[in-house]
């Protein structure tokens, strides 16, 4: 009984193991492949929900904004998002959203918003001419207008009427 529990027990604390995979295969099972910016990453049961402000898309369409969800903990594969801090994403759609893994080929860039280029590659990178090759080119996203800034277009827009209307009384 005391070994039936220790097989158990060594098969639940596992890590995550990943098949090595070149840049090639990443960008092919990827349904989205992006650079991003995080913005918050929120807790959820057993999945991590992160908010990214996208601004170059090397594959499928992605929004200026995104939610990517991941698994919560490294043993099962989830991915460690860090608000602040830029990402190259490969992302899978799922029932639930864009979903990626420690093992999908993400991995942190420099900060910024310029599309990836060899000059990025540093010795503490996983980033390779190999992967910047892979990626092709990027297309740019534009940036969303902040909430705000639509809002007080529309109030303008409103106040602009009713004083027409005020003008014409």
């Amino acid at each position: 009984m005391v070994t039936a529990s220790l097989v158990v027990s060594a098969g639940t604390a596992e890590a995550c193991q990943c098949l090595r995979s070149s840049p090639q295969r990443h960008m092919k099972r990827a349904d989205a492949v992006f650079t991003a910016t995080v913005m918050r990453v929120r807790p959820l049961e057993r999945k991590v929900t992160a908010t990214l402000r996208v601004d170059h898309v090397y594959k499928g369409g992605a929004g200026a904004m995104i939610d990517v969800s991941t698994r919560a903990e490294g043993p099962a594969c989830g991915y460690e998002f860090v608000e602040g801090m830029r990402y190259l994403v490969f992302g899978a759609q799922e029932a639930e959203g864009l979903a990626t893994s420690s093992c999908s080929g993400n991995t942190s860039i420099p900060a910024g918003e310029l599309p990836l280029r060899l000059s990025d590659v540093r010795d503490d990178m996983a980033l390779a001419s190999e992967l910047i090759s892979a990626l092709g080119e990027a297309t740019r996203v534009q940036a969303a207008e902040p909430v705000i800034a639509l809002v007080s277009a529309v109030a303008r827009a409103r106040l602009a009427a009713l004083r027409v209307q005020l003008e014409q009384q």
